[in-house]
């Protein structure tokens, strides 16, 4: 007799585990003085991935086909910790972007930057990663402050990216076979 069991979420035999949301970091390469930077983060985002739609008309209906890539800017909070300068180099990432002295937009060669987003599998051997080409921090808060708070002063970073490409896909057949489309 089959167990009945054995479809179960999470079952003794290891399917079905389910991705924590705790497991994560973001690292970004191209600074001056390190390879990469890792902050220490509270919150963040995964990808969001879509595209436009064309609407054709036909008869009398309406057909729809994919138009233009698009993702959306995702925010990320941070801790902020003194002697890592964590506002300091998000401020110095910014004025890439925009000098607030001179009024100066700052070239996108400058301030795009790659970044991978790790999520990790409970038992840290699994994985899933993005890669975000065209990095940069579209805006910051720098947290609230309150006398009546003992909490970690949070800074919030919203991103904008022009691409994120899934790194953890297995192969790159795709759905060709499940489709009808391999012949």
């Amino acid at each position: 007799m089959p167990n009945q069991y054995e479809d179960q979420i999470a079952q003794e035999k290891g399917a079905y585990e389910p991705q924590r949301q705790h497991t994560w970091v973001i690292r970004v390469a191209g600074f001056e003085g390190f390879k990469t930077l890792e902050l220490a983060l509270r919150t963040g985002f995964l990808p969001s991935i879509s595209n436009e739609e064309i609407e054709i008309p036909y008869m009398n209906s309406r057909v729809y086909v994919a138009g233009k890539h698009m993702v959306e800017a995702g925010t990320i909070a941070f801790n902020d910790y003194v002697d890592k300068n964590t506002a300091g180099i998000l401020a110095e990432w910014r004025k890439l972007v925009y000098d607030e002295e001179t009024g100066a937009i700052g070239l996108a060669a400058n301030y795009k930057k790659e970044g991978i987003i790790t999520l990790y599998g409970p038992n840290f051997e699994t994985k899933r990663e993005w890669k975000i080409r065209g990095m940069w921090p579209q805006n910051i808060v720098y947290g609230t402050l309150d006398y009546g708070a003992s909490d970690v002063v949070q800074i919030e970073t919203t991103f904008r990216y022009d691409d994120a490409i899934p790194t953890f896909i297995a192969s790159s057949g795709g759905l060709a076979g499940v489709t009808g489309g391999g012949g």
